[in-house]
């Protein structure tokens, strides 16, 4: 028997390997060893990766340049693996009849699991002490507002990473999304927005962008009086102590206040 120059092997879901040389002998087993490029595919795919054999076109198959069969004759290629059947003979050399590999038999095939496909969903809203302000204060945290996604396959990382930014630029500078997040103090409630970025144990990423604008306030939140944009709240003024009139010195007129013109 006349053993391929090389062979591509298809799979459920990573196409098929590169060219790959066979080890051993036709009489003794050919051992077949490749690598599937699923980081070049640009279809999302979370799930098991197996090597297909018995379906069409599973198998590409090249042999060398003229190579014949026993028989003489020129070799067709096959597309498929099949298992053996009921043995015969050709020319005194025993042949096997192929039996096509049943899809249950085909499942057992090696394989290996693949994520290339990032979270989806989740949320980011905005969650302040007076609702509907868009006002918060440096300990505001965001994880408040948070609403992870989910992941089918490697599964998520613990935690997001969390950005801000000053609309409307996108939100690039890191900080921590918690009650110490350091985003300074702004003039309006529209200035600034935010993301949190969550990512699957192999790194694939999902951005999440918080729903509307806001600003940070160094006070309390006020109340929402007026729809749009605001001025930042100023400090309460504390009211002013009055100081009492002097009181009447004995032997001394008392001070009289002119009369307001009329």
């Amino acid at each position: 028997a006349t053993t391929p120059s090389s062979v591509r092997i298809s799979s459920t879901f990573c196409g098929r390997t590169a060219p790959i040389t066979p080890a051993g002998t036709p009489a003794a087993g050919l051992a077949l060893t490749g690598i599937y490029a699923c980081q070049s595919l640009d279809i999302p795919y979370e799930g098991l990766n197996r090597a297909t054999s018995g379906r069409p076109s599973a198998i590409v198959a090249a042999y060398p340049g003229g190579a014949t069969g026993p028989d003489g004759t020129v070799i067709t290629a096959p597309t498929g693996v099949d298992k053996l059947g009921p043995i015969f003979s050709v020319l005194g050399e025993s042949r096997w009849a192929p039996v096509n590999i049943l899809q249950s038999e085909e499942d057992q095939n090696p394989g290996a699991y693949v994520d290339n496909k990032a979270p989806a969903g989740g949320a980011l809203v905005l969650v302040p002490v007076v609702s509907g302000s868009r006002w918060i204060d440096n300990t505001y945290d965001f994880r408040t507002g948070y609403t992870p996604p989910t992941d089918g396959g490697s599964g998520l990382t613990e935690g997001a990473e969390w950005f801000y930014g000053i609309a409307p630029a996108a939100p690039a500078t890191a900080f921590n999304g918690g009650p110490t997040h350091g985003i300074p103090i702004s003039a309006v409630n529209d200035f600034y927005n935010a993301k949190a970025m969550q990512s699957d144990r192999l790194g694939n990423f999902i951005d999440i962008t918080i729903v509307g604008l806001f600003g940070v306030s160094a006070f309390p939140a006020p109340s929402p009086s007026r729809s749009g944009p605001s001025a930042a709240p100023a400090r309460a003024s504390q009211p002013s102590a009055v100081k009492p009139p002097n009181p009447p010195v004995a032997g001394r007129p008392a001070a009289s206040r002119p009369a307001p013109p009329r």
